[in-house]
């Protein structure tokens, strides 16, 4: 039998879709279903991730946690070098003299201990709270923003520059720390901490008192 063209055209096609539901309905419709649910998950993390809950964007909340993360990584490996270091450097005093007491007590308190995770977590917990109140206190509404109304102030005064500040104390702090692992700051960090502390100069000043 001679095929028509329309056989000739459609049969490919005809052939494509068959394969794909032959594979879609093969071990009872798994991939079917797998794909579905895959998705419908997308779909639901991705109108959440749109939802601006803390009065930023979801992209710069992870930012900040991922920073306080790295932050927190580093701090306990320096702290992990300086008891080391303090633990060498007692080996050279005779135990009970007045160095070996002052390099053990510092030996103690740098060693790792996980309970001061606690602050890291602690830490995360106060910003998105933070946040959230805030954003909820100068939400706009029909009548104006609370803070708005009551204090004259905006959210880009309560928000914005508290969050970029917070922001910059732990990535200042990476550099340090990671400064005292390896011997050497990353040139990052100083670029950074030039401008930076340039243009917060008044406000970073009565923090360092």
């Amino acid at each position: 039998m001679i095929p028509t063209c329309f056989q000739i055209f459609f049969n490919p096609i005809y052939l494509y879709i068959k394969r794909v539901w032959d594979l879609a309905s093969d071990n009872h419709y798994v991939v079917l279903t797998t794909s579905a649910v895959i998705s419908f998950l997308v779909e639901i993390i991705s109108e959440i991730w749109e939802i601006e809950l803390f009065g930023i964007p979801n992209a710069v909340l992870l930012i900040l946690l991922i920073t306080i993360l790295v932050d927190a990584f580093y701090g306990v490996k320096k702290s992990k070098k300086e008891s080391k270091v303090a633990l060498a450097e007692s080996l050279k005093y005779e135990p009970g003299t007045p160095e070996f007491k002052k390099l053990m007590k510092i030996y103690e308190l740098k060693k790792f201990n996980p309970q001061k995770l606690q602050f890291t977590a602690f830490k995360a917990l106060t910003l998105v709270a933070y946040l959230y109140c805030v954003n909820q206190l100068t939400a706009d509404t029909t009548n104006g923003s609370f803070w708005g109304v009551a204090l004259g102030i905006t959210s880009s005064v309560v928000i914005n520059i508290p969050v970029f500040l917070f922001w910059y104390r732990d990535f200042k702090s990476i550099g340090n720390n990671t400064e005292y692992i390896y011997e050497k700051k990353a040139p990052i960090f100083t670029y950074a901490e030039a401008v930076i502390e340039l243009k917060f100069k008044e406000f970073l000043t009565k923090e360092k008192e």
